[in-house]
C-alpha cells in the first residue's frame, strides 16, 4: 500500500507522498488547494481557479464548505451540488484526481475542532469517489513533532477562524481541547489588509481599487507576495494595472500590523486562555505555529513575549508529511477494522546510540559560497535573488536565468541553525529537491534558484566572520 496523507485546512489543503514524504501538485502547478469553489456554466470550478476569480463573481462564491460540512442544502441549490458536503466532496474529488498518480491510501489530518459527524461524511464522500481513506488523526497531534513532555499549545489559521489546541505530553500526546477565534481567519485578514492597501491607493494616486472588480481582484492577487516582503522589510511595492496607466504604493508593514491588531489581540487571548485552561497559567512548554498562520506578518513577533519557552515555526504541510509514518506506528503496521480516528500520539525521542554519542559534533554552516565568496551567515535573514533589498544582508545572482526572483529566497541563522526559506513562485531546489517550505540546512548541502545554473553551497568557516 503507497499511503498519502492529506492535512485537511480549507486555507490551503496539502498531500504529502513518497519516500521521503514530500509535499505534491494537487491544484494544477500549486501544492495547497483553497476551499473556494465557483459555480460555471459547465462544472464547479473549485480549489485556485475559484480563489483567483472570487472577487469577480462575489455572490457565486463559496469558501465555507469545509467549514460548515454538513448535508444542509444550499440557499441557492446548483446542478453538481446541492449541500455543503456535495461543494466539499467537488472539491475533493479533484485533489484526488492529482494526488492518485501518487498513492493508492490516504489518511486524513483533520481540524480539531471536526466531529464524529463530519468525519461520516468524509468517509461518505471517500466512499462515493472511490478513495480507500484509512482513517484519520486530528491535525495539531499529526503536525507535533517528539519533544518534551509537558503543556504544549497548538496554533492553526483557517480561511474563517483561528485555532488554539491543548495538548499534553507524558508519555503520549492527547489533544485536551480547542479554542476557536471565529470570523477573524484567512478570509477576514485579507479583507482588512485589502481595504487597508486602499485607503493607501485612494490617499497616494487616488485610484481606488475596488473601483471594479477586475482591480480588486488584482489587489488580492498581489497581496500575498507583498505581505511576505513585510515580514522582512519595512514596506512593500504593489503595482495594479488599470486602462492604460499602473498604480502604485509602498504598503508599510505598521499599516498592515495595525489593520490587523483585532484580530491578532484575540488570537492572543485565546492563546493565553488556553495556558491557563492547560494548567499552566505562567509558562507553557512550546507553542506550534502551522507555516499557515508563521507567515502572517507580525504573527511570531506577537507570540514571542509571552510567557512561552519556545515558539516553534512548522514546516509547510506538517501534518501531511507526518501522516505516512505515523500512521504506520500508531496502527503497528497493520490494517485497522474501519477507519479509526487518533486524538493521541506515542511522545518520546528515540535514544540515541552509542555510536552517536561518541560521534564528533557536525559543524553547522556560517556562510554561503557563490562564485568563490563567502557570505556570512547572521540573525538577519540574507536575501539571495537578482535584486535583494538594499539595506540588509544580501546574495545577488549574477545569473541571466529564467526562474530567478529578485529576492528568491532567504538564509538566516535560527541559534546555531542556518534555515533556508523560499519566496518565490518558480521553486528554491536543495540537493536538486524542490523546497515544500523552510529547512534547516547541513554543511555542503547544495541550493539552485529556479532554472539557474549556478550553485550556491553552504559552508562552514573557521572565523564566523570570514568573507
Amino acid at each position: 500500500m503507497n499511503l498519502l496523507g492529506l492535512e485537511l485546512c480549507d486555507a490551503g489543503i496539502l498531500v504529502a507522498g513518497g519516500d521521503p514524504p514530500q509535499l505534491l501538485q494537487i491544484d494544477a502547478d500549486s501544492l495547497e488547494s483553497p476551499g473556494f469553489a465557483l459555480p460555471d456554466k459547465k462544472a464547479l470550478i473549485t480549489g485556485k481557479a475559484a480563489e483567483q476569480r472570487a472577487r469577480l463573481h462575489p455572490r457565486q462564491i463559496m469558501n465555507r464548505f469545509w467549514e460548515s460540512l454538513s448535508t444542509d442544502p444550499l440557499e441557492t441549490p446548483l446542478p453538481e451540488a446541492g449541500s455543503q458536503a456535495e461543494v466539499a466532496c467537488a472539491h475533493l474529488a479533484r485533489i484526488w484526481h492529482q494526488a492518485r498518480r501518487f498513492g493508492n491510501a490516504l489518511v486524513i489530518a483533520v481540524p480539531a475542532g471536526f466531529q464524529r459527524t463530519q468525519l461520516g461524511l468524509i468517509l461518505g464522500m471517500s466512499q462515493e469517489l472511490e478513495i480507500p481513506v484509512q482513517g484519520f488523526v486530528s491535525l495539531p497531534v499529526a503536525a507535533a513533532a517528539p519533544g518534551p513532555e509537558g503543556l504544549h499549545l497548538h496554533v492553526d489559521v483557517h480561511l474563517h477562524r483561528f485555532e488554539v489546541s491543548v495538548l499534553k505530553a507524558a508519555g503520549r500526546l492527547e489533544l485536551q481541547e480547542t479554542l476557536r477565534v471565529n470570523e477573524t481567519g484567512l478570509e477576514g485578514l485579507y479583507k482588512l489588509w485589502a481595504q487597508a492597501a486602499a485607503k493607501e491607493f485612494v490617499r497616494t494616486t487616488r485610484f481606488d481599487p475596488f473601483h471594479s472588480a477586475e482591480t480588486e481582484q488584482e489587489l488580492y492577487r498581489r497581496l500575498p507576495p507583498a505581505l511576505a516582503a513585510l515580514g522582512r522589510q519595512p514596506t512593500a511595492a504593489i503595482d495594479i494595472p488599470a486602462g492604460h496607466s499602473t498604480y502604485s504604493v509602498n504598503l508599510a508593514r505598521g499599516v498592515i500590523l495595525e489593520a490587523a491588531k483585532p484580530a491578532y489581540d484575540g488570537l492572543l487571548a485565546a492563546v493565553s486562555d488556553a495556558r491557563k485552561r492547560g494548567g499552566a497559567s505562567d509558562t507553557a512548554t512550546a507553542v506550534y505555529v502551522s507555516q499557515r498562520a508563521a507567515r502572517l506578518p507580525g504573527i511570531l513577533e506577537r507570540l514571542g513575549p509571552l510567557t512561552i519557552r519556545r515558539v516553534v515555526e512548522l514546516p509547510a504541510g506538517a501534518a501531511a508529511l507526518a501522516l505516512p509514518g505515523l500512521w504506520r506506528e500508531l496502527t503497528a503496521g497493520r490494517q485497522p477494522a474501519g477507519a479509526p480516528f487518533f486524538t493521541s500520539r506515542p511522545w518520546s525521542r528515540p535514544p540515541r546510540s552509542p555510536e552517536v554519542k561518541k560521534t564528533a559534533p557536525v559543524p553547522q554552516p556560517t556562510h554561503l559560497l557563490y562564485r568563490n565568496l563567502a557570505y556570512p551567515l547572521t540573525a538577519e535573514p540574507l536575501t539571495v535573488g537578482k535584486a535583494p533589498p538594499p539595506g540588509g544582508p544580501g546574495l545577488r545572482i549574477a545569473a541571466d536565468a529564467d526562474g530567478v526572483a529578485p529576492e528568491h529566497c532567504t538564509v538566516r541563522l535560527q541559534g546555531a541553525t542556518a534555515v533556508l526559506t523560499d519566496l518565490s513562485t518558480h521553486g528554491t531546489f536543495l540537493n536538486d529537491r524542490r523546497l515544500a517550505g523552510p529547512v534547516e540546512l547541513t554543511v555542503g548541502d547544495a541550493i539552485r534558484l529556479g532554472a539557474a545554473a549556478d550553485k550556491i553551497v553552504a559552508i562552514a568557516c573557521l572565523e564566523r566572520n570570514e568573507t
